[in-house]
C-alpha cells in the first residue's frame, strides 16, 4: 500500500469517518485534490466497508475547459467501476438574483446538487478533497473575516454529520507526489490563479507574504485551528450546561419554533464569552443564523428597562421582562426580506451637526463638524467615518438602501453597487438594509461603518472634517 493510502486510512479509522455498508458520494471537479481522492477512496473502499458514487459539477463559468473535466472525471468513474452524476449549474444568475459573490453562490449551489444525489443514490456521507493547505487559507480567510473562536477553528474532518473531507490531514504536496507515483493525471482549475476571488488572494498573495516572516506559517494556522477547535469542544459543554438551566419553552404559534424565555439572573451570572455562546444557541434553536451584532443587541437588553422590544429578522422578537428575556415569532415567521423592509425604511434630513435618532433600526447618528483635520492613525483608530466638509456640506441625506443605490468605493476603481459591495465585504444579508446611507445630490457619499465614497474622503488640501459616527441605543 502506498504510504499516502495508509495515511488516509489511518486518519478514516481513526477518527469514524465512514461506518462499514454506507454509501458515499465523493465530489469530483477533475483538479488534482478531487482526482486523488476519487482513486484513494476506491483503494480504500474494501478496507472501510463502504462504496462510492460520483458527482461533478459544472459551475458554467468556463464553458471550454468544464466539458474537458467532465469527459476525465466521466473516464475516471467508468475506470474504476463506478456511477458518475453530473449537472451545470447557473451560478452567474444566482449570483445576480441574490446579491451574492460568485464564490458564495457556486458554493450553495454545488453543495444542494451534492445533497440531490447523495438522496438519489441513498448514501450517507459526501466527500470533498478540502486538504491540509486550503485548512490554512480558510482559517486566514475567517480571521479577515472577523470569525471566532469556532470560525477560527477551521473546517471540521466530518460537517453536519454528512460532508467528509479525508484530505484534511495531508498536503497538497504530498497529494501531487501520489497522482505523479500513480501516474494520475488532473486538470489544472485556471480559475484558481485568477485574483478577482478573495480565496486566490490569500493563497497566492497573502500566505507567500506570511512566509517572509513564517516559513512554516501554514503549518502553525492548522496547529492553531487544531488547539482552538478542541478548546471549543470544552467550551460548548460549558455552555449547553448554562443553556439548559437558563433556557424555558414557551408554546408558540404552529407556523414557527417555540418560543424561549431566557433566565437574565443566570446569565448575568456567567462570563461574557458564554453568555455569547448561550444567546448563540438561542438564534440557532429559533432557526435565526446568528451575527456578533445580533447576539450583541440581545445582551444589551439586559442593562435595558422592561417592555423594551429588540426587532429581529424574520419577525422574531426579543422582549425585556423584569426577570427573563422573551424570546420567539408572535407573529409566525415572515420572509426575511419583506420583515427587513418593515422594519428598516428610514429617511431623515441632516441640516446642521448634532445628534439624529433612527428609531427604525435603534440606532443614532452624531454628526460633528471639526475645525481641525484629524491624523492618519486617529481616524484609522476611530470606529467614526470622516468626510471632506467642502464635498459633505449641509444639507445631506441620511436613509436606507434602495434599489439602483451605487457607489465609488475607497480605493477602488469606478462605481460599484451598494447590493454587491455589501456582498463581496460579507455583510451578513440580515443587516444590509438596516446600514444609513448618506445620499448627497442623488449620490452616495458613504455606508456608515462600513465605506466611504472616493470623492468624499478627506485629503492633504482638505481644511474641515465632518466626523459621522453610528451608534446603537
Amino acid at each position: 500500500m502506498h504510504i499516502f493510502e495508509q495515511k488516509i486510512l489511518d486518519n478514516c479509522l481513526q477518527n469514524q469517518l465512514f461506518f462499514d455498508g454506507e454509501r458515499v458520494i465523493v465530489a469530483v471537479s477533475g483538479g488534482m485534490d478531487s482526482v486523488a481522492l476519487l482513486h484513494v477512496l476506491s483503494e480504500l473502499s474494501g478496507q472501510l466497508g463502504i462504496s462510492l458514487a460520483v458527482a461533478h459539477v459544472n459551475h458554467g463559468l468556463r464553458q471550454t475547459q468544464a466539458k474537458s473535466e467532465e469527459k476525465l472525471v466521466r473516464h475516471y468513474a467508468l475506470d474504476l467501476g463506478l456511477v458518475c452524476h453530473s449537472t451545470c449549474l447557473a451560478v452567474k444568475k444566482l449570483a445576480q438574483e441574490k446579491g451574492r459573490s460568485i464564490e458564495e453562490a457556486a458554493r450553495n449551489l454545488r453543495y444542494s446538487y451534492l445533497d440531490e444525489v447523495r438522496q438519489i443514490e441513498h448514501a450517507a456521507k459526501i466527500c470533498v478533497g478540502h486538504h491540509a493547505d486550503d485548512q490554512a487559507e480558510e482559517v486566514l480567510l475567517r480571521l479577515i473575516r472577523g470569525a471566532g473562536r469556532k470560525g477560527l477553528s477551521g473546517m471540521d474532518l466530518i460537517r453536519d454529520g454528512k460532508i467528509v473531507r479525508p484530505l484534511l490531514s495531508v498536503s497538497k504536496a504530498e497529494i501531487a507526489d501520489y497522482l505523479q507515483d500513480r501516474s494520475i493525471a488532473w486538470l489544472d482549475d485556471l480559475s484558481n490563479n485568477s485574483l478577482k476571488f478573495l480565496r486566490n488572494r490569500v493563497r497566492l498573495e497573502l500566505l507567500p507574504f506570511l512566509q517572509d516572516f513564517n516559513p512554516n506559517i501554514a503549518d502553525n494556522l492548522r496547529r492553531t485551528a487544531l488547539v482552538l477547535k478542541d478548546e471549543e469542544v470544552v467550551l460548548d459543554e460549558i455552555a449547553t450546561i448554562a443553556f439548559d438551566r437558563a433556557i424555558t419553552s414557551t408554546t408558540e404559534r404552529k407556523d414557527a419554533p417555540d418560543g424561549l424565555l431566557l433566565d437574565l439572573n443566570i446569565l448575568a451570572d456567567e462570563h461574557t464569552a458564554i453568555k455569547r455562546r448561550i444567546v448563540e444557541k438561542v438564534l440557532i434553536q429559533m432557526k435565526l443564523q446568528p451575527s456578533f451584532n445580533f447576539i450583541t443587541e440581545i445582551i444589551r437588553l439586559q442593562e435595558k428597562k422592561m417592555g423594551s422590544l429588540l426587532h429581529m429578522p424574520r419577525g422574531l422578537r426579543v422582549v425585556r421582562h423584569q426577570a427573563t428575556l422573551e424570546i420567539g415569532y408572535p407573529k409566525g415567521i415572515t420572509t426575511e426580506r419583506g420583515d427587513l423592509l418593515e422594519l428598516s425604511q428610514f429617511m431623515i434630513e441632516i441640516d446642521k451637526p448634532g445628534v439624529y435618532a433612527i428609531s427604525a433600526v435603534d440606532k443614532e447618528i452624531c454628526v460633528e463638524l471639526l475645525d481641525y483635520v484629524p491624523g492618519q492613525l486617529e481616524m484609522k483608530n476611530d470606529t467614526a467615518d470622516f468626510f471632506d466638509h467642502d464635498q459633505l456640506s449641509f444639507p445631506f441625506t441620511i436613509r436606507n438602501r434602495l434599489p439602483g443605490d451605487s457607489i465609488s468605493p475607497l480605493g477602488g476603481k469606478g462605481t460599484k453597487k451598494v447590493g454587491r459591495l455589501l456582498s463581496e465585504l460579507k455583510i451578513e444579508s440580515a443587516l444590509r438594509d438596516s446600514i444609513p446611507l448618506i445620499v448627497v445630490d442623488g449620490e452616495t457619499a458613504g455606508l456608515l461603518g462600513i465605506r466611504i465614497s472616493h470623492r468624499f474622503r478627506v485629503q492633504a488640501h482638505t481644511h474641515k472634517v465632518l466626523k459621522i459616527k453610528i451608534n446603537a441605543v
